[in-house]
């Protein structure tokens, strides 16, 4: 017969579920302060974002051409790098799908 859901109850971590300490809190908050924050055109992060993309290309061409070639890179390793590529793909398209919607809509709205 297997035990009940009372003994499994029964087992408890009060240590997984204590608050940290302030001076960490404090710590925490002071290391986030410190840090500037980047100010940058939009065009700017635009860019930032398709040079990303362009080296995630890259990585997922020389992973394929490798393992193809015979080199040391493993299958996983090639499909790891072509699906980073695929989400990095797919989420640039979004934004500028979502980019040209709200163009439209701009242009839509009458003055």
């Amino acid at each position: 017969m297997s035990p009940g859901i009372g003994s499994i109850g029964a087992v408890s971590a009060p240590h997984v579920y204590a608050l940290p300490k302030s001076q960490d809190v404090r710590e925490a908050a002071d290391a986030a302060k410190s840090k500037p924050v980047e100010k940058g055109s939009f065009g700017d992060v635009v860019s930032q974002a398709l040079n990303s993309l362009q080296s995630l290309q890259e990585q997922a061409d020389a992973a394929a051409l490798d393992f193809a070639t015979g080199g040391g890179t493993e299958l996983h390793d090639v499909m790891i790098a072509t699906e980073k590529l695929n989400l990095g793909f797919q989420l640039t398209l979004q934004l500028r799908n979502k980019m040209v919607e709200s163009y439209q809509e701009i242009m839509r709205m009458q003055v």
